[in-house]
């Protein structure tokens, strides 16, 4: 009797193949999930969305792959589907809430760099900066950090216009009170009492730079956001700070060239008087030396404007390229 051969089992597929086809598509449905605009409106939404949608691609892949290559190779694919899916939405989201934050942010920090111009420009009191963040999360956390560092320089200023203020800075080089001051002896106390006021604040203004370095290390923010921040800081505070102290060198030396135009006058007394509300000059070389003291100051002066609106305009480039 002729014996009849059993007929051979179908081969199974090739896991190898089937993998490569699971990392394919694992990496096709994370970067979509990364990369979509839809991806809801909070974080629980997103993430079953993501679910959602990756449970539909295991069922096509399990049917058309998966299941020829048995359970075990279609469980470990769902397993990796699901998580591909899930890590690209919850990337994707962090990005969009990270994106909306910082929309928010940059509009309010905007109003606040605009209201210091506007301060700066006039050389009046800036008004109050209130350190809420507009922002919530770690974005809001270094919104809070900027305004707190804006709000006490804005303050160190305010306070350093008081103290000029007091001693009548604003009316140093004024016609009419030179012409109530004979012996020009407020004139030069005045610039005595400027000197240690400008040195103060030079004082003030670099040490709250210095607190801010250090304030970075306590925000409660991810180190890697941190360590970001702080890099950041650090590199526009190379610039800003180089500003700065060119803007309080200036003052400094405002303040002594105006200290050298009371001295000319006083040494040259019987060569100038006031006459109609102006000072006129008997010697031409007198004249000259008090034209160019003045020249100076007004120099300095708009070098100042200059710094101010370089610094005003860097500010705003940067809270506009923020994204």
């Amino acid at each position: 009797m002729e014996q009849n051969e059993a007929p051979q089992l179908p081969k199974k597929p090739s896991t190898v193949v089937g993998g490569l086809w699971l990392a394919v598509l694992c990496a096709g449905l994370f970067v979509y999930n990364v990369l979509r605009s839809d991806a809801g409106g909070d974080t629980a939404y997103a993430i079953g969305e993501g679910i959602g949608g990756g449970l539909l691609f295991w069922v096509i892949f399990h049917f058309v792959i998966a299941k020829k290559r048995g359970g075990q190779f279609s469980g470990a694919a769902l397993v990796f589907i699901l998580a591909a899916t899930t890590a690209g939405t919850l990337i994707n989201f962090k990005a969009k809430e990270n994106r909306e934050q910082t929309a928010k942010m940059r509009a309010s920090m905007l109003k606040e760099v605009d209201a210091i111009s506007s301060a700066m420009k006039e050389a009046r009191p800036t008004g109050k900066i209130d350190t809420t963040p507009a922002a919530q999360g770690e974005v809001g956390e270094m919104e809070r950090f900027g305004r707190t560092f804006m709000s006490r320089m804005a303050e160190q200023r305010n306070e350093y216009l008081r103290q000029l203020d007091a001693i009548g800075w604003d009316k140093v080089l004024d016609v009419q009170r030179i012409a109530g001051d004979k012996t020009l002896a407020q004139s030069k106390t005045m610039v005595s009492k400027a000197r240690p006021i400008v040195a103060s604040y030079k004082d003030k203004a670099l040490a709250t730079i210095e607190s801010a370095r250090a304030d970075i290390d306590k925000l409660p923010i991810s180190e890697s956001r941190k360590a970001g921040f702080r890099k950041g800081f650090e590199k526009s505070l190379e610039t800003s700070r180089g500003r700065l102290l060119e803007q309080l060198d200036l003052e400094a030396r405002i303040v002594e060239e105006v200290g050298k135009l009371f001295d000319l006058l006083s040494a040259k007394a019987g060569a100038w008087a006031i006459r109609d509300g102006r000072l006129v000059f008997s010697e031409q070389a007198t004249l000259s030396s008090f034209n160019s003291h003045i020249a100076e100051i007004q120099k300095m002066a708009a070098r100042q404007e200059a710094l101010q609106k370089q610094a005003t305009d860097s500010a705003r480039a940067k809270l506009e390229n923020m994204k």
